[in-house]
């Protein structure tokens, strides 16, 4: 934290529940890119068979896709209950449509600097969106 030019009492987190039903996912994306972003995790609380797709930013794939060219190597984690999984808040990311007809449910949640909690409350609030976030320490 230190490296980020911010104090270790700074920093905060922000939560959210998914839950998947039989053919849902949820496509790739990332939560932040900012210098202030630190960590983003899930905590698996289901087992079913899922898994997690985390996209390589440095490992495009070998063969050319002309129909997604921005095409990289996706490392999966398959999700277990009660598996903590952490990650860069700027790694994209993403769940396959679930196959089985059950639920996949977790939690989300990003960790911020006070500088990065700021940043995200200004740009929610230009989208008139509700976003708190607790302190840590």
């Amino acid at each position: 934290m230190e490296q980020l030019g911010e104090s270790p009492d700074e920093i905060y987190i922000n939560g959210w529940l998914n839950v998947y039903n039989h053919q849902q996912g949820q496509s790739a994306h990332y939560h932040n890119s900012h210098d202030s972003s630190y960590l983003s995790g899930i905590v698996v609380l289901t087992e079913n068979d899922s898994a997690t797709d985390f996209l390589s930013p440095a490992i495009p794939k070998i063969e050319f896709d002309f129909d997604n060219l921005f095409s990289y190597e996706v490392n999966e984690i398959k999700n277990h209950k009660g598996q903590l999984i952490f990650f860069p808040q700027w790694t994209y990311h993403g769940v396959r449509k679930l196959k089985e007809n059950t639920k996949r449910i977790t939690v989300g949640f990003d960790i911020f600097t006070k500088k990065g909690m700021e940043s995200i409350e200004r740009d929610f609030d230009k989208n008139h969106m509700n976003r708190q976030a607790i302190k840590l320490s």
